[in-house]
Protein backbone atom coordinates (compact mmCIF):
# COMPACT_ATOMS: atom_id res chain seq x y z
CA UNK A 1 0.00 0.00 0.00
CA UNK A 2 1.41 3.41 -0.86
CA UNK A 3 1.18 5.71 2.06
CA UNK A 4 0.38 9.36 0.95
CA UNK A 5 0.23 12.51 2.95
CA UNK A 6 -3.52 12.75 3.40
CA UNK A 7 -3.80 9.48 4.29
CA UNK A 8 -1.10 9.62 6.84
CA UNK A 9 -2.54 12.83 8.78
CA UNK A 10 -6.02 10.97 8.45
CA UNK A 11 -4.75 8.44 10.71
CA UNK A 12 -2.53 10.23 12.88
CA UNK A 13 -5.63 12.81 13.27
CA UNK A 14 -7.80 9.22 14.29
CA UNK A 15 -5.69 7.79 16.74
CA UNK A 16 -5.31 11.48 18.81
CA UNK A 17 -9.33 11.60 18.12
CA UNK A 18 -9.62 14.77 16.39
CA UNK A 19 -12.22 15.12 13.81
CA UNK A 20 -11.48 18.71 11.44
CA UNK A 21 -14.22 20.82 11.09
CA UNK A 22 -14.53 22.12 7.14
CA UNK A 23 -13.26 25.71 8.58
CA UNK A 24 -10.24 24.10 9.76
CA UNK A 25 -9.43 21.76 6.64
CA UNK A 26 -7.77 24.00 4.46
CA UNK A 27 -5.46 25.59 7.61
CA UNK A 28 -4.35 21.90 8.26
CA UNK A 29 -3.86 21.30 4.46
CA UNK A 30 -1.97 24.26 3.57
CA UNK A 31 1.73 23.89 2.96
CA UNK A 32 2.67 27.35 3.18
CA UNK A 33 5.81 28.33 5.28
CA UNK A 34 3.86 31.32 7.46
CA UNK A 35 0.18 30.79 8.57
CA UNK A 36 -2.06 33.35 10.60
CA UNK A 37 -4.84 32.02 12.09
CA UNK A 38 -6.86 34.72 13.57
CA UNK A 39 -9.97 33.74 16.00
CA UNK A 40 -11.68 34.60 19.67
CA UNK A 41 -11.20 33.21 23.03
CA UNK A 42 -11.31 29.81 23.13
CA UNK A 43 -11.87 29.30 19.50
CA UNK A 44 -9.22 26.23 19.29
CA UNK A 45 -6.49 27.83 17.66
CA UNK A 46 -3.99 25.99 19.71
CA UNK A 47 -5.87 22.77 18.61
CA UNK A 48 -5.29 23.25 15.76
CA UNK A 49 -2.32 24.46 15.63
CA UNK A 50 -1.03 21.69 17.84
CA UNK A 51 -2.86 18.61 15.12
CA UNK A 52 -1.16 20.38 12.49
CA UNK A 53 2.48 20.67 13.99
CA UNK A 54 2.00 17.11 15.04
CA UNK A 55 1.19 15.65 11.73
CA UNK A 56 3.82 17.88 9.49
CA UNK A 57 6.34 16.98 11.93
CA UNK A 58 5.62 13.03 11.42
CA UNK A 59 5.46 13.74 7.67
CA UNK A 60 8.78 15.11 7.63
CA UNK A 61 10.22 12.80 9.69
CA UNK A 62 8.82 9.68 7.08
CA UNK A 63 10.08 11.86 4.14
CA UNK A 64 6.69 12.14 2.79
CA UNK A 65 7.23 15.77 3.02
CA UNK A 66 10.37 17.91 3.10
CA UNK A 67 10.86 20.37 5.49
CA UNK A 68 10.83 23.91 4.08
CA UNK A 69 11.45 23.03 0.23
CA UNK A 70 15.09 22.17 1.05
CA UNK A 71 17.77 23.46 -1.03
CA UNK A 72 18.97 21.31 -3.95
CA UNK A 73 22.14 20.38 -2.39
CA UNK A 74 19.98 19.20 1.05
CA UNK A 75 17.90 17.24 -1.46
CA UNK A 76 20.94 15.29 -3.22
CA UNK A 77 22.76 14.81 0.37
CA UNK A 78 19.75 13.18 1.73
CA UNK A 79 19.12 10.81 -1.63
CA UNK A 80 22.43 9.42 -0.91
CA UNK A 81 22.46 9.09 2.53
CA UNK A 82 19.35 7.08 1.76
CA UNK A 83 21.20 4.76 -0.69
CA UNK A 84 23.47 4.33 2.07
CA UNK A 85 26.58 6.25 -0.27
Amino acid sequence: MIQTASSVTDFIYEKVGFKPTKAQLPLLNSRKRFTLVAGGEQAGKSMVASKYLLARRYLEATMLLPACSPPATRVKRLRELSRGS
